[in-house]
């Protein structure tokens, strides 16, 4: 009796149960799959001026792009057209919603404008880090958010404005903010934040990505990348590789600096001030442009005139050859050295006479004839800590027949010396790169400071 009355009430509960199941699931899975899709597509092409997103993607390289969306489905399906646009560029392509592990947003055909953050290059075989398919992970306040069905980011879509659409201003904004760089030195100085103040700035150098400077990487994107070099004291470092991202509330760094817990990731245009400005909360700084070098490295003369001596010459040997070395100078250098008295012009921080007497720094020129030397005694007079200008104070120890005649009248060789002891001086850019087994590369510029389109350059 008693087995009797359990499987009755066992029978009860699950028959309770079924009845429960079928009111709560009263679609089998591919009608709630379908649904599903069917939502999707409704939202994303029912808004009514389409998508936008910030999509910032990578590892070893970071890249980004201010996104618009705007999705046209074929009628009573799944899938259709989609306009893609940034601030400069816009392409249609397809689009496709499916199931497959969850509903998942299909970019499935080429687009120019979305697909570079996964076209595949010499550096990065599977692009930067981008995806193509995108599970739909929640609606949130409005926006939408996707995660990488394949890599792991995160796309998050908000509903865009019309005036979004027109990127006008982002596109003056650009050409304002690209050509801060039309000079040697590009950066950001900082005086609040980042352990810096208004007598000690901190100060971060742009230079060129070489991702974007290589035919096997991004060449069409060369005005978006960028990395940021920096020194602590006097070490230096450097960041990845990374893009700007271009908006309309201004620039993004896809790699923001981060030190001592203050993070530096947002620019913004003042016009009032046409200034670059940077927008992070609890720091104070903007962008500076020079043809000098903006940052002063601790000790940069001094260790110029050390490290000389430690060449084989003891010198630094301007090449009249190579305008990566000498620049606009091989103008002038090279007559020189065709010439039939002096073959070479460098600055040097030590000589020893044919008669073994030891001098300080000087202008050293090498003879056409072989051995021979001339030797201009000079004083380093420091006007900071990388800026120096050259005093000729004494007379010339030569062993070349006729040099002081060529010194005189000859126009290069005029030329030259009187840049070389010009009043205002010299500007010096140091970088110093240690190595794990503790030696050291300095490389520095040495720039003309009353024309800084005349420079040299050497690595010691």
């Amino acid at each position: 009796m008693n087995k009797i009355l359990y499987l009755l009430l066992v029978l009860c509960v699950f028959s309770s149960c079924d009845q429960d199941f079928e009111e709560v699931f009263d679609k089998n899975p591919t009608e709630r799959k379908n649904e599903a899709k069917a939502e999707l597509t409704n939202v994303l092409a029912n808004a009514e001026h389409g998508w936008k997103t910030i999509l910032v993607v990578g590892d070893k390289v970071k890249a980004g792009d201010f996104f618009l969306f705007d999705f046209v489905p074929v009628e009573g399906q799944n899938n259709g057209e989609v306009t893609v646009a940034n601030p400069f560029d816009s392409s249609t392509s397809e689009f496709e919603i499916r199931s497959e592990n969850g509903t998942v947003l299909s970019f499935n055909s080429w687009n120019e404008v979305f697909y570079w953050l996964v076209t595949p290059n010499g550096w990065e075989p599977g692009g930067v880090g981008s995806d193509l398919e995108f599970v739909y992970v929640k609606e949130e306040n409005g926006k939408l958010f996707f995660r990488g069905k394949a890599k792991d980011i995160e796309m998050v879509l908000e509903p865009a404005t019309a005036e979004d659409w027109d990127t006008t201003a982002i596109q003056e904004q650009f050409a304002n903010f690209r050509a801060r760089f039309n000079t040697n030195f590009t950066g950001i100085r900082l005086t609040k934040g980042m352990g810096a103040t208004e007598e000690t700035p901190f100060v971060s150098v742009f230079f060129d990505a070489f991702i974007s400077n290589s035919s096997l990487g991004f060449p069409e994107k060369k005005d978006f990348f960028y990395g940021i070099k920096y020194w602590t004291g006097e070490k230096r470092h450097e960041t990845a590789e990374a893009s700007f991202v271009f908006t309309k509330d201004g620039i993004v760094l896809a790699n923001p600096l981060v030190i001592e817990g203050d993070t530096l990731s947002k620019l913004t245009y003042n016009a009032d001030l046409d200034t670059w400005e940077v927008a992070d909360e609890g720091l104070e700084g903007e962008v500076v442009s020079s043809d000098l070098p903006i940052h002063s490295h601790p000790n940069a003369t001094d260790y110029l005139f050390e490290v000389l001596k430690t060449t084989y010459n003891k010198s630094w040997y301007f090449s009249p050859w190579s305008d990566s070395w000498s620049g606009k100078f091989t103008e002038i250098l090279g007559p020189i050295y065709d010439g039939p008295v002096v073959n070479y012009v460098q600055l040097g921080a030590e000589y020893t006479s044919p008669e073994g007497e030891v001098y300080g720094p000087g202008i050293l020129l090498k003879g056409s004839v072989w051995g021979t030397s001339a030797y201009l005694p000079v004083e380093v007079i420091k006007n900071g800590e990388s800026e120096f200008r050259l005093e000729w104070t004494g007379e010339i120890i030569s062993d070349i027949e006729g040099v002081e005649d060529f010194i005189n009248t000859d126009a290069n060789m005029k030329q030259i010396l009187e840049m070389l002891f010009n009043e205002t001086g010299w500007s010096l850019a140091l970088d110093i790169f240690e190595y794990p087994d503790g030696s050291k590369i300095y490389d520095y510029e040495m720039y003309y400071m009353p024309d800084p389109s005349y420079r040299f350059y050497a690595s010691f």
